[in-house]
């Protein structure tokens, strides 16, 4: 009989558990998926500091002017070249052998050919005494002189050789009159060096002020998240320029520093999400809302007034739109219904592409009243 009396007992309880459970842990969760389309849109917006909030009928955002300093210092590589060029130089001994002798006079910058083809000059004139007959012999004049290469470089540093003089060449004196060099000549070469020129330290400082102004942007957007740093709503002010250079040095390379204090006209990214959403329903439609991080911005500032702090950009973005779920509506609309209810209304409703639920205890026929709902939009 106990046996009987306990079982009834362990029954009565699980009816119990049963209904409690029914009551206090039912729970239903509703993730609904809209229906959605890519729409591209144009607009035009201005961000001026004179306004604390958004104003929708003349697309004007509140902006604020930040103001900070950077300074950066680098190396750059010198661009211009500067060439040295240097003949080579020596002495020849010229000889005059004119029978029956006399003195010869060569005009200055008179040219010998060496016997390999190089030409040297006189850089003055020469007097060749005549020569002289000894013993019924003629014995040629001969005088040292000092001569040029007509062209730069180390092709005319050659050794000791034979000179005619082309000059004379046709004439009864081209055989009379030629020369020998003894000594090497020497010092010809062309050296290339690097020069700084006024465009290498344009284009540091141009490279820096790139830099300098990214690195303000950089660090705007860092101390606040949702700042909008646009470069051409940027005015930079110099406050050191310094080279270690000077136009004409030559060096391989120099430094250049460049200090910059930087004023941004910064605005809000949830303004302009603001803005953007009001875009949408007035070009659209009402019930249209923007799907969250859809969003694909093209800028194109048009003007920027640095003493108003006004700046007017155009813009072209891409946003996933989908009609309004009316989340708030939805419970007490599937209150009370079956599952099967609930689902023919929804797949009946074409801002919907999809839906999932789940419903505990699995065994429930209908859905609990509104209190114990979730409904949650889910984006693909």
């Amino acid at each position: 009989m106990d046996w009987k009396i306990g079982g009834l007992a362990g029954i009565a309880l699980l009816i119990l558990g049963g209904f409690l459970y029914q009551i206090f842990g039912t729970e239903f969760i509703l993730y609904l998926e809209p229906s959605s389309r890519i729409v591209n849109l144009e607009t035009e917006f201005r961000v001026w500091d004179e306004v604390a909030e958004i104003n929708f009928d003349e697309n004007i955002l509140p902006g604020h002017i930040l103001t900070r300093e950077q300074s950066a210092t680098q190396t750059f590589m010198v661009s211009g070249e500067k060439t040295e060029e240097q003949k080579a130089t020596g002495v020849i001994r010229v000889y005059n052998a004119e029978n029956p002798p006399r003195e010869i006079r060569l005009r200055a910058t008179t040219r010998f050919l060496a016997s390999n083809g190089v030409y040297f000059r006189t850089p003055e004139a020469i007097s060749l005494p005549p020569a002289k007959i000894e013993s019924g012999r003629l014995v040629p004049s001969k005088i040292d002189v000092s001569v040029e290469a007509m062209d730069p470089g180390e092709s005319s540093n050659i050794g000791p050789t034979k000179f005619s003089v082309p000059g004379l060449l046709g004439t009864d004196l081209y055989d009379k009159i030629y020369g020998e060099s003894f000594e090497s000549m020497t010092g010809g070469e062309i050296v290339s060096y690097s020069e700084v020129t006024l465009s290498d330290l344009r284009q540091a400082e141009e490279s820096l002020r790139f830099d300098l102004t990214s690195d303000l942007i950089s660090s705007l957007e860092t101390e606040e998240e949702d700042l909008i740093v646009l470069p051409e709503a940027i005015e930079t002010q110099d406050l050191v320029t310094e080279a270690s250079v000077e136009v004409g040095d030559l060096e391989n390379n120099f430094e250049y520093r460049l200090d910059i204090e930087g004023q941004a006209l910064v605005f809000s990214e949830d303004t302009l999400h603001q803005l953007l959403d009001r875009v949408v329903i007035d070009k659209i439609g009402q019930e249209y809302r923007i799907v969250p991080d859809s969003l694909y911005f093209d800028y194109r500032v048009l003007s920027f007034d640095s003493e108003d702090h006004l700046l007017r950009v155009n813009l072209k973005f891409s946003a996933e739109v989908y009609r309004d779920l009316t989340l708030n509506q939805w419970p007490e609309k599937l209150s009370g219904l079956t599952k099967t209810e609930m689902k023919n209304i929804l797949l009946a409703d074409d801002r919907l592409n999809a839906f999932q639920f789940r419903l505990t205890p699995f065994w429930l026929r209908k859905l609990p009243n509104s209190e114990k709902m979730v409904i949650e939009i889910k984006f693909k």
